[in-house]
């Protein structure tokens, strides 16, 4: 089944074993492949050679591995995204090549907590608004947004008697469209990335197993005079998304390590 007769390391023809699984559709993007005792018995290889053969896959990132669940097959390839620019959803679900959509999972009114209102610049108590939504490519679930707006433009956006949002539906791209229309000039936005897994409720949502890898974006945008209008909170799956930034060297930098 590996090729007894060819001449090339046995971890070599196992990946390659499995590569052929994927194209062939007997594997798909994230389900589990079997375990590395499993593949041991299945082709009389030893520990070490499947664990190379895994290993080389993982840094090709062709697979994942889940601490304690087993190895899963990744997305064929993530969708990029500079930080060093700020682009919309639909753009960049579009420069992979796959059809955007924008599942709205709820929008209402809230009261700022003492947070959000530090935040958003407002009082304690005062209304804002709470979007949750899911991001999707070809319809697969890409990340899940959590989006909290001071009042005047979260309703703006979520106005049902809204022309364009009769038109173009809730689409939370159009938060740039919404700020001109109220006269807010979006300036820039501060933003923090972190690694962290997947529990229970955003796994489902996101369709990953539990605990798989999750890049966690939190953003506040503010306006060209530094007022905040939008804090949103994003749980890209891991697998689907890579982020790139080009950082230039100053002046005068010590270039030791």
């Amino acid at each position: 089944m590996l090729g007894n007769n060819e001449t090339r390391p046995l971890y070599k023809r196992l990946k390659d074993y499995l590569y052929g699984e994927i194209e062939k559709g007997n594997l798909r993007p994230n389900q589990q492949i079997a375990s590395e005792r499993e593949l041991c018995r299945r082709f009389n290889l030893s520990r070490t050679t499947v664990r190379q053969a895994l290993a080389e896959a993982i840094a090709e990132g062709t697979f994942y591995r889940i601490q304690g669940k087993g190895t899963f097959v990744a997305a064929p390839k993530k969708v990029e995204q500079q930080v060093n620019a700020i682009t919309n959803f639909m753009d960049t679900i579009k420069s992979r090549g796959w059809r955007p959509g924008m599942e709205v999972l709820e929008h209402r009114i809230i009261s700022a907590d003492i947070e959000m209102a530090k935040i958003l610049q407002v009082k304690a108590g005062e209304d804002i608004v709470h979007l949750r939504a899911l991001g999707k490519g070809d319809a697969e679930p890409t990340g899940l947004y959590i989006i909290y707006l001071p009042y005047e433009l979260g309703r703006s956006i979520i106005d049902e008697g809204d022309e364009d949002r009769r038109k173009y539906g809730l689409w939370i791209p159009l938060l740039s469209y919404h700020a001109q229309k109220l006269g807010l000039d979006l300036a820039y936005a501060d933003q923090g990335f972190e690694a962290v897994v997947a529990g229970l409720n955003i796994a489902e949502l996101l369709q990953v197993p539990e605990g798989a890898p999750i890049i966690k974006v939190t953003s506040i945008a503010y306006t060209s005079k530094d007022i905040p209008v939008e804090f949103r909170r994003v749980y890209y799956r891991g697998e689907k998304y890579r982020f790139t930034i080009r950082r230039r060297y100053d002046d005068g930098i010590s270039y030791g390590y």
